[in-house]
């Protein structure tokens, strides 16, 4: 199995570059392949190092499309974790706001979304996770 961790960056020092680093590290050391894609980061792929090994980093520039379809293309995964506030789906909250399914989809590849929600979610927020999810995981 292949997962794309897609986040900030594995490379960033924000709370969810760290989460995606580290989560990316736990999973290979249980032997699943991980590969990253970074929603902050212009050009790639660059690398990031996990226990010795340079693992791609691909940009995703703020989910668009075309940078999400490259990186699917190119890096093949089976699944795409997504580690994000879930306003970024909603462009209520985010005018820049993105999905991921429609083009994982038509690529088969499944979405799983890990965000975090800090109080009741409203109603816009769960119809959005649910349309753009394979499943859904809150901590």
């Amino acid at each position: 199995m292949k997962v794309l961790i897609l986040a900030d960056g594995a490379n960033i020092t924000t709370g969810y570059g760290h989460i995606a680093y580290f989560f990316g590290k736990y999973l290979r050391r249980h032997g699943i392949e991980v590969v990253y894609g970074s929603l902050q980061q212009l050009g790639s792929p660059t690398y990031v190092k996990i226990d010795g090994e340079y693992i791609p980093m691909y940009s995703v520039q703020g989910g668009q499309p075309a940078y999400l379809e490259r990186t699917l293309t190119e890096s093949k995964p089976d699944i795409i974790l997504h580690i994000r506030d879930p306003v970024a789906l909603v462009t209520k909250y985010f005018p820049a706001a993105y999905r991921l399914r429609p083009v994982a989809q038509q690529l088969g590849v499944k979405v799983v979304h890990w965000t975090p929600l800090m109080g009741e979610p409203t109603t816009d927020i769960i119809v959005a996770l649910s349309q753009d999810s394979d499943l859904v995981l809150i901590p």
